[in-house]
C-alpha cells in the first residue's frame, strides 16, 4: 500500500510539472530531472509519457547507459547539497520483459575500480547520456 502511494503521489507531481531534462537510454529507462538537474535519476517509462524510479538509485546521477542485459548510473550522493568529490557507480541487471527493478538486481554503490572491473567483466554498456552540469 505505502509503495502504491508513494507511486501515485510521484505520477501526480510528474503530471503538472514536466521534466527540465528528459533524455532515453533506450525504449525503457530515461535520465530525468523533474525540477532541478540536481534531482536526476533514471526511471522507467510509463505509458502516457510519465515515470517512475522505484529501486533505482536517486539523485544526483550525472551519467547513465543501457543495453539489454544492463543499465549503468553514476551519481555523486546528496546530503545537504551535491558532494562531486565523491562519485559512486550502480549497476541493474535487467530481465526478461523487463518487470519493475528488485532491490537484488541493483549493485552498488561501487568505487571507480570496482566498477571498471565489473564493467570489464560482464561487458557493462557505456555512459550514453551525460548531464555535464553535475559532472
Amino acid at each position: 500500500m505505502r509503495r502504491l502511494l508513494i507511486v501515485l503521489a510521484s505520477s501526480a507531481g510528474l503530471a503538472g510539472c514536466g521534466f527540465v531534462y528528459d533524455r532515453k537510454l533506450d525504449d525503457t529507462y530515461r535520465l530525468v530531472a523533474i525540477d532541478v538537474l540536481e534531482d536526476a535519476r533514471v526511471c522507467r517509462s510509463l505509458p502516457g509519457g510519465d515515470c517512475i524510479g522505484d529501486g533505482l538509485p536517486g539523485p544526483a546521477v550525472f551519467a547513465a547507459g543501457a543495453d539489454d542485459r544492463h543499465l549503468v548510473m553514476a551519481r555523486h550522493p546528496r546530503g545537504r547539497g551535491i558532494d562531486r568529490s565523491v562519485t559512486e557507480y550502480f549497476y541493474v541487471t535487467r530481465h526478461r520483459g523487463d518487470p519493475p527493478v528488485s532491490a537484488g538486481d541493483v549493485v552498488g554503490p561501487l568505487t571507480r575500480s570496482e566498477f571498471d572491473a565489473e564493467a570489464q567483466r560482464l561487458r557493462l554498456p557505456a555512459f550514453s547520456q551525460r548531464i555535464s552540469r553535475l559532472e
